[in-house]
């Protein structure tokens, strides 16, 4: 399952933080530490906006690595930082954040796919995705 993509912006050689309220694959409950066995993310590298969105002839910059549920999952919603200000019918904040490396932003006048995937207790997993 992929879910809504986030549109935003990156800086050449810069690190992106990602924020996002995310809900437990079909379900309408937002995911928590418990339900998580596993969560990846991977960049990949487009040449335009509609390629990125599309995922066509993507070049690999990140492969897939592993994040630690713990550091980047939250039970509750958080307010803190940039995704504080996100609102949806779930509440006011973000129950996944983390900071993507500088060295995946090498190239500017790029578009860059970021993918998570969350790999559930029980069910398919499922992806978020950001495009900068």
């Amino acid at each position: 399952m992929s879910t809504q993509p986030h549109f935003g912006s990156v800086n050449e050689d810069s690190p992106k933080p990602v924020y996002a309220q995310i809900v437990a694959g079909l379900s309408t409950a937002l995911i928590t530490q418990s339900i998580v066995t596993s969560i990846t993310y991977r960049v990949d590298e487009y040449a335009s906006r509609d390629d990125a969105v599309n995922c066509a002839s993507p070049t690999e910059i990140t492969d897939d690595t592993a994040l630690t549920k713990t550091s980047v999952i939250w039970d509750t919603l958080q307010t803190s930082g940039d995704g504080g200000s996100i609102v949806t019918d779930k509440g006011t904040g973000y129950n996944f954040a983390t900071m993507i490396p500088a060295a995946s932003f090498t190239t500017g006048g790029k578009w860059y796919g970021i993918g998570v995937w969350i790999t559930p207790s029980s069910g398919d997993a499922y992806r978020a995705a950001w495009y900068v």
